[in-house]
């Protein structure tokens, strides 16, 4: 646990385990996990020939995926049947991983909702009585390689509670602490001569004019030196109408937030296949990277080099990764 000031304390719980209980949902989400991505190879694969059939008619389509699934699957067909009956078993199946979880981990959720609770109740006090409003504080757990396994982002402990603003996984501590904990900066006297010779660049963004001042532990980005690799080996693109594509969905949104957007470089899938150290330079070189791709985010970086890279511009990364298809399938088991 930190807050703002660098002040840490750590917490210890003592908690009976059961090995066989833990084991048992290891296996259980793993089983889960597999039968989510055969699941969604074969909705892939059916898809994939009837699109050849139908390709003619595609400009009819629904921007919908239910409404672009029901169109290529007849709904009277034992075959439609079937993918509803699997989807449903899936979701139930997951309802009951994620309660048997937080069976298991009952003691930590309990611990963590309570103290946030308190924390939330301190900020109020602060602000009816005018004082200075204490800091949110941010609770770092080390899970250990079981514990990651599980979905703990989907525990209502987290997800459905209002006193906590964000949950991220970190890739480690230092980067956790590069990013929250930097020395703040000071800023040097400058000589009138050297500062015309060297004027720094014009904004082209304006910040809006009704923005509220941040609190001090707020952690900003530069909106111009945000970086984007969208589906750049073009894995989850081919099989699906244009409108429907990640990368089509994401040019259309920058291009509705354009005054936003304008000055953001990065590479999709309709550019070229990237290198490893391309991949780098984009995360290195950016305050914020975009990704939306199939398999795992680490599998775009060498492995070996990406806890040594410096890092302490990138502030932040939205990445959509973990999905599969049989491109990336392939792709993955030639690696």
């Amino acid at each position: 646990m930190s807050n703002s000031a660098g002040q840490t304390k750590a917490a210890v719980l003592k908690v009976k385990t059961d090995p066989f209980e833990l084991n048992y949902l290891l296996q259980q989400w793993k089983e889960w996990k597999a039968n989510l991505q055969s699941f969604n190879l074969k909705i892939e694969f059916q898809l994939n020939n009837e699109l050849i059939k139908k390709q003619n008619n595609s400009s009819q389509l629904s921007q919908n995926p239910n409404e672009f699934i029901k169109y290529y699957l007849d709904l009277s067909s034992a075959r439609y049947d079937e993918m509803l009956q699997t989807m449903q078993d899936l979701e139930n199946k997951f309802e009951f991983l994620i309660n048997s979880t937080e069976i298991y981990l009952k003691s930590v959720s309990d611990f963590v909702q309570k103290y946030f609770a308190a924390n939330q109740a301190e900020q109020l006090m602060s602000s009816k009585t005018n004082s200075n409003i204490k800091p949110s504080e941010k609770l770092i757990i080390l899970a250990d390689m079981s514990l990651l396994e599980f979905p703990l982002e989907s525990l209502k402990v987290f997800y459905d509670n209002q006193s906590i603003s964000s949950i991220s996984r970190d890739f480690s501590l230092q980067f956790f602490s590069t990013r929250f904990f930097q020395p703040k900066e000071t800023v040097e006297p400058i000589n009138k001569d050297e500062k015309k010779k060297d004027k720094p660049p014009k904004q082209t963004i304006a910040p809006p004019s009704n923005l509220e001042p941040l609190a001090e532990h707020v952690t900003t980005i530069d909106p111009l030196r945000v970086k984007y690799l969208i589906d750049v080996f073009n894995e989850a693109s081919p099989g699906l109408p244009s409108e429907m594509t990640p990368i089509v969905s994401f040019k259309k949104m920058t291009q509705q937030f354009s005054h936003v957007c304008s000055k953001w470089t990065g590479l999709t899938g309709l550019d070229h296949s990237p290198s490893l150290g391309e991949c780098e330079s984009y995360l290195i070189d950016s305050s914020c990277l975009l990704f939306n791709g199939t398999e795992r985010f680490l599998s775009y970086f060498s492995s070996n080099k990406v806890a040594s890279l410096n890092l302490n511009e990138c502030k932040l990364i939205i990445a959509n990764d973990l999905t599969q298809t049989g491109r990336s399938f392939g792709r993955i088991g030639k690696d």
